[in-house]
Parts: C-alpha cells; sequence; structure tokens
C-alpha cells in the first residue's frame, strides 16, 4: 500500500510539473519570490488552468509575458476589490511607462489560501474568486493593447473609410503647418484615436449603457443606479471596470450567456469564442406587465419569447401638449400571436396579445414638476403596457395619432432586441432627462443592439422620437409604405387616429339629431353632467331602432368613454394635490396615507421583481420564487379590504367627483343593454 501511494505521488507531482511547465511557457509567469516554494506547483497550475479558458484571440493580443505578483493589498493599486478588499491591481513600473506596456499583475496573498484548497481537493470552484480576479486584471492589460477583434475592427475599418477633414496636428510648428486626416463622425474621431481595445468603443459603451456624451472633450456616464441584480457593483466605476467584470463571468459562469445574452454575443463575437454550449442554459423571456389590461385577479406573468413575435413595430404618439411631449413619444409595440396561431400576418388581428414597451418617466407627482425632469429627478424605466392602455392613453385621452410602424427585423434581430429588452426589464432603472436621456434615447439603446451591424445607428445620437422615426425610414429599417393608403392603414391597424376628430364627427351628428346647443363635444363635455347626458341617451334610444340606433349609440359611447378618461385624470389629480396639501397634524389623513403606502408595498410584494431571489441578470428559473397560493390570496384580500376602505374615503373627500363617475358608469351600461337588445 505504502509503495502504491509514493507510485501516485510521483505520477500527481510529475502531472502538477508538467503543466507548471507549460504555463511557464504561455501567457503567465510567476514571481516566485513572491510565494512561499512549496506551494508553487499549485500556483503554477491555477494560473495555467486560467489561461486554458483566455480566448486564443486574447492571448495572442500579447507579445511578451504577464508576470504575477503575490502581494500585500497595502502595495496593490489600479485596484478590483471585493466586499471592499482590494484583491489585484496592475500599474506602471515607471512614470515614463505607458499603459500598453504593463506586463505585471499583483494578487493578493490571501487569495493563495484558495488556489491551494481548489488543487488539494480537486475543484477549481474553490478557487473560483481567485480566477476570476486574475481574469479582471487580464482584461485590463488586454484593453490597453489597443488591439482591436472581430466587430471592433470592423467598426475602425468602417470609421477609416468614411468621410475624413484635414485637421492641424496639435503641437504643430506654426512657421511650417502640419495636418492629419481624421474621420469627419466625431464618434468614429473618437474611437480611432482612443487608446482601449474595447472600453472605449461605441458598439461596447452602447451596449453596456455607458453614454458617451461632450463634443470636444468625450466623458461618460452610466445613469443606471440599480445595483440589485449586478453581478458586482464595481463594474459600474468606469467601462473599464464594466469590461473586466462582466469578463469575469463570461469565462466562469455558462448561466452568464442567459442572464446578459447582448452582452455574451458581443463579446462571443469580439473574441471569436464561446467559453460554453450555447444549449447549456435558457433564457427567461416572461416579465411583468406594468399596466393592469393583462391581469385579471392574479398578477400574470406574460411571456415576450421571440419565437412568438411576428413583428416589431416602432410605436409613435404624435406632438402633445406637455413640454415632454413636443415631439412626440417613442414605443415600441410586440405583435404578439395568440397561444395556437401559427406566426405570420394573421397575428397583427391579435391586438389583445400586444405588447408595448414605453419607457418613461416614472413620475408619481399630482402635477409634473419640469424642474425634476429637466434635472433627472425621475426615474426612468421601461413600462410593459397592452395595446388597448395606449391607445386609450394616447389616442381617446390625448387626442394624439399614434402610428405603428412595422420594421424591417430578421429572426436574429428581433431576439436579439428581446434580450436587451429583458436586461433592460430586470437591471435597469436611470435617470429621466426631458432633452437628454429620454424615451427616444432610451429607445434608441434597443435600436442599437437590434442594429448592432449596421454602424450608422452606433454613431449617432438621437434626442426625440421624431429624429428616431426618421432615422428608421432613412435607413430603410421602418415600413412607411403601410401609410400609403390612409383607410387601409387604419383598418389594419397601423394608424390609430387622435380620437379628437371622431368625436368631432360624433358630435355633429348627434347635434343635429338632438338640436343639441353646445358648439362642439369638449362644451358639451365639459358643460354636462352625466344625468343629463343619460337623458339624451334615453332619447336617442326612443326615436332610433336597428342600424340607425346602433350607430347612434356608438357615437355616444364614444363621447361617454372619453368622459371616463378625463374624469380619472381629474380624480388623480385632487387625490395627489390633496395629498401635497396635507400636513403630519392630520391624523385621519395620516391613516389614508398609511393606508396608501400598505396597498403599494403589498402590491410591490407580488411584482415580478420581487418574485425573484439571488443571482444576477436576467434571472433563471431556480430563482423564480413560486408564490404559496394561500399566502398570495391573503394578500389579495387584503387589497380587496384596502381598497374599499380607500373608495369610503374617496367618496366622503370627493363627492362629486365621486358620484359623476358612477354616473358615467351607468350611462355606459344603458349604452351596452340597449345596444345587446337592438340586435
Amino acid at each position: 500500500m505504502k509503495k502504491l501511494l509514493l507510485l501516485l505521488t510521483i505520477v500527481s507531482l510529475n502531472s502538477w510539473a508538467t503543466i507548471g511547465a507549460t504555463s511557464e511557457s504561455g501567457l503567465y509567469e510567476l514571481n516566485y519570490d513572491s510565494l512561499p516554494h512549496s506551494i508553487a506547483l499549485e500556483v503554477m497550475a491555477f494560473t495555467a488552468g486560467v489561461e486554458e479558458i483566455l480566448p486564443p484571440s486574447l492571448k495572442n493580443a500579447f507579445a511578451s509575458k504577464i508576470t504575477i505578483e503575490f502581494v500585500e493589498a497595502s502595495e496593490i493599486s489600479d485596484t478590483s476589490s471585493v466586499d471592499g478588499v482590494i484583491m489585484g491591481g496592475v500599474k506602471k513600473e515607471s512614470f515614463f511607462q505607458s499603459r500598453k506596456d504593463i506586463r505585471k499583475i499583483y494578487l493578493n496573498n490571501v487569495l493563495l489560501e484558495q488556489i491551494v484548497d481548489a488543487h488539494q481537493n480537486g475543484d477549481v470552484s474553490i478557487a473560483t474568486q481567485a480566477r476570476r480576479v486574475l481574469i479582471h486584471e487580464t482584461t485590463h492589460l488586454f484593453d490597453y493593447q489597443r488591439k482591436l477583434l472581430g466587430s471592433e475592427k470592423e467598426f475602425e475599418q468602417m470609421c477609416m473609410n468614411g468621410p475624413h477633414i484635414k485637421k492641424r496636428k496639435f503641437g504643430a510648428n506654426t512657421k511650417r503647418d502640419q495636418w492629419e486626416s481624421v474621420p469627419k463622425d466625431m464618434v468614429c474621431r473618437s474611437f480611432v484615436k482612443s487608446k482601449r481595445s474595447i472600453s472605449e468603443s461605441p458598439l461596447f459603451l452602447g451596449l453596456s449603457g455607458w453614454n458617451l456624451n461632450g463634443i470636444i472633450f468625450k466623458t461618460r456616464t452610466q445613469l443606471n443606479h440599480d445595483n440589485t441584480r449586478s453581478p458586482d457593483p464595481y463594474e459600474y466605476k468606469s467601462p473599464s471596470e464594466y469590461l473586466a467584470v462582466n469578463m469575469e463571468f463570461f469565462l466562469t459562469d455558462e448561466e452568464f450567456q442567459c442572464r446578459r445574452p447582448t452582452l455574451n454575443k458581443y463579446l462571443t463575437d469580439v473574441f471569436g469564442f464561446s467559453p460554453f454550449d450555447s444549449e447549456s442554459c435558457e433564457v427567461n423571456t416572461k416579465i411583468m406587465p406594468t399596466g393592469s389590461a393583462f391581469k385579471g385577479k392574479r398578477q400574470q406573468l406574460i411571456d415576450i419569447d421571440p419565437k412568438r413575435i411576428y413583428q416589431i413595430h416602432y410605436l409613435f404618439a404624435s406632438e402633445g401638449e406637455q413640454i415632454m411631449s413636443k415631439w412626440g413619444h417613442a414605443m415600441f409595440r410586440l405583435v404578439m400571436c395568440r397561444p395556437g396561431r401559427e406566426v405570420g400576418p394573421k397575428c397583427l388581428n391579435d391586438v389583445a396579445h400586444d405588447v408595448v414597451l414605453s419607457f418613461r418617466a416614472n413620475i408619481n407627482d399630482g402635477n409634473i414638476d419640469y424642474i425634476k425632469g429637466l434635472s433627472g429627478g425621475y426615474d426612468s424605466q421601461i413600462f410593459v403596457l397592452s395595446m388597448k392602455e395606449v391607445i386609450d392613453e394616447y389616442v381617446k385621452g390625448e387626442f394624439r395619432d399614434l402610428l405603428s410602424i412595422p420594421l424591417n427585423y430578421s429572426d436574429d434581430q428581433k431576439k436579439y432586441f428581446i434580450m436587451s429588452t429583458l436586461e433592460q426589464y430586470w437591471n435597469y432603472l436611470g435617470a429621466y432627462y426631458f432633452f437628454t436621456n429620454n424615451c427616444a434615447t432610451e429607445a434608441m439603446k434597443l435600436v442599437r443592439i437590434a442594429n448592432s451591424k449596421d454602424y450608422t445607428f452606433q454613431n449617432k445620437n438621437i434626442f426625440t422620437p421624431l429624429g428616431l422615426m426618421e432615422l428608421l425610414e432613412e435607413s430603410g429599417i421602418s415600413d412607411m409604405s403601410v401609410f400609403a393608403d390612409r383607410k387601409q392603414a387604419i383598418k389594419k391597424g397601423f394608424l390609430y387616429p387622435g380620437y379628437d376628430e371622431t368625436l368631432k364627427r360624433s358630435f355633429v351628428e348627434l347635434k343635429e339629431a338632438l338640436n343639441l346647443t353646445q358648439r362642439d363635444f369638449k362644451e358639451y363635455v365639459q358643460g354636462t353632467k352625466a344625468l343629463s347626458r343619460r337623458a339624451h341617451i334615453i332619447e336617442v334610444i326612443e326615436l332610433y331602432d336597428g342600424k340607425e340606433l346602433r350607430k347612434m349609440l356608438a357615437m355616444m359611447a364614444q363621447i361617454e368613454d372619453f368622459v371616463m378618461i378625463l374624469q380619472e385624470k381629474s380624480f388623480l389629480s385632487s387625490v395627489m394635490k390633496l395629498m401635497g396639501d396635507q400636513t403630519e397634524k392630520d391624523n385621519y389623513f395620516t391613516d389614508i396615507q398609511d393606508q396608501v403606502n400598505l396597498y403599494m408595498e403589498v402590491k410591490k410584494s407580488i411584482a415580478a421583481g420581487t418574485l425573484v431571489e439571488g443571482g444576477y441578470g436576467i434571472p433563471v428559473d431556480r430563482e423564480i420564487i413560486k408564490v404559496n397560493e394561500a399566502d398570495l390570496e391573503d394578500k389579495f384580500t387584503l387589497l380587496e379590504s384596502i381598497s374599499d376602505e380607500l373608495k369610503e374615503w374617496a367618496n366622503a373627500s370627493f363627492p362629486s367627483i365621486i358620484f359623476e363617475v358612477t354616473q358615467n358608469a351607468e350611462n355606459r351600461q344603458i349604452i351596452m343593454d340597449a345596444l345587446y337588445e337592438s340586435f
């Protein structure tokens, strides 16, 4: 037995020595004076293991070896840290050394224990942290090399082949002019002058959410302030750290491709390397709607699986009256096919299943605070709505035309548009600026990813929904031919005209039929109460029958629908104003505020974000919490109880508004009953 153990030990040592020799002849070399010689083989095996999982194209970017030295944390600068503890870093050896020539990585001595334990137990996962730190710092050194690969090389070639201008060289002798040819496009100019391989690229910055701002002095801003599903919040320190952190997970976590699929695709394309089997996980495509149209008693997740989407439309709401609506509103419509329907043109009829993605300022104020809107005081987030809600809001409520413009996207483009949407949904909460980070700029991020091979989209900044619509048309991506015939566009659901024209026509006919004295429908709506309009409804029911009755009732239903929308806005504004005017001395009102807060907390507890536990990025199945049915039933019962109490308070606080709302609902019911009986 002793002879057998001795033989196994010799074989084991020989194998580790071979691995160590391979490591020394590869990318890394160790500073042996920085670690105990007794563990040299284990550390050599560790570096060889990390080198093995690096993309070959990354390793080939280095002309000389990288030295690894283990030191105390106090000796490390330009660092990566874990829970505030400095784990690794790189630094210039002298003032005159360029970053491009740095070939030394410093690692914290505390990582040695992980490395040795992993070797002794034959389990590399024990040293995952150490592996990620080394990958992180190696990525920084690669980034300094300015070696462009894959799509980044293509982007540089596009910039160099595009329009150029002559520009005086910095520091040129004034007696002898010196000029250089530089790209005309400012983004291209910034890119070709950059000193990093990836982290200064427009492709990467757009994909990772780092906005490139400024004309002369370029600055990068990361507007996302939600790090709850970040693999490491340190990634938000700078674009270079964002790259390094995500390379850690790209190379060590096989679920990265399903948690951050668009970034995984980008890194795979750039390096020409996929570290894991593409079938090892499946992206979770289920999300919780923001609006109310998709839910019954229980809030249900909806599936935006790209395989069930026929088309993606750019949904443009025309100019509105408020300052942030002067250039329209940018949204996207996912034309979903109902269950059982084969994906194809007939899916355009399944409007009830369509999903609208709308980036908005999350405004909870009764009245919009324009100073907050200009200074980023509101959150920017993606709202998931039904098509009916959007039509009610813009077409009926604000009299704005709604254009649903098909985008000529391939299956791959649709897929990565949806993947980006999912990443935004789960990971993003930004700051909304009316003019610089609004619905158009947020929408442009999704467009850039779907059109990642079209470099026009990577070097353009769009600040208005109208500007985005024009860019999509100029690029041939949008299909504007669907609007050639206005009637057909309306019939097929590509154009939803603002409701004012419809109401105007309806009112003209009603005015003639009933001898109304109001000049137009707005005066009629604002100058009449529900009971007086009910008298007109009853008069129509008594005067007409058959097809003519149905026509008249349909017009009256349109007016009552518009009244309902106005009432909802008026009620919300009144409630928010009252809440703003109250003081904490009013105990009754404080109780109501507490009830409102409780209602929101309970609602939040069954919302999508709180159905997830652990992990980062798009959640995988095991992170979706299976809500206990009994607990869920208790929460819905509590919501109903709070809702009933709030209704009582509303009746007491706003009796005239509530009375009108109730009577309006009765008017609509009378119309529906009469329509049903007319057939």
